[in-house]
């Protein structure tokens, strides 16, 4: 999904959110000193995503927008953990 794709790729360049329907957010969990990712279908929060550990923590969906676009981005973060582990072999 294009939008999922310019979305994740710029949060993860660093580069500003753009102000569409996808947003996600990189921060770092109080608690656990990890960094998550979040991301939001317009006010709803559709995926919460362990950055440091690959794994899903929270997920959410209710109409068939939100489930393609909670599905792109796990592809997207499978794709992106498969790389990082190529680097590093």
């Amino acid at each position: 999904m294009k939008q999922i794709d310019e979305c994740l790729t710029r949060e993860f360049s660093g580069k500003p959110s753009l102000k569409r329907k996808w947003r996600a957010f990189l921060g770092t969990n109080p608690k656990t000193h990890c960094r998550m990712l979040l991301l939001y279908h317009y006010h709803h929060l559709i995926l919460r995503y362990d950055v440091d550990h690959h794994t899903v923590l929270y997920e959410w969906w209710e109409k068939p927008a939100d489930k393609r676009g909670l599905d792109s981005a796990k592809e997207w973060l499978e794709e992106r953990r498969r790389k990082l582990e190529e680097k590093q072999e």
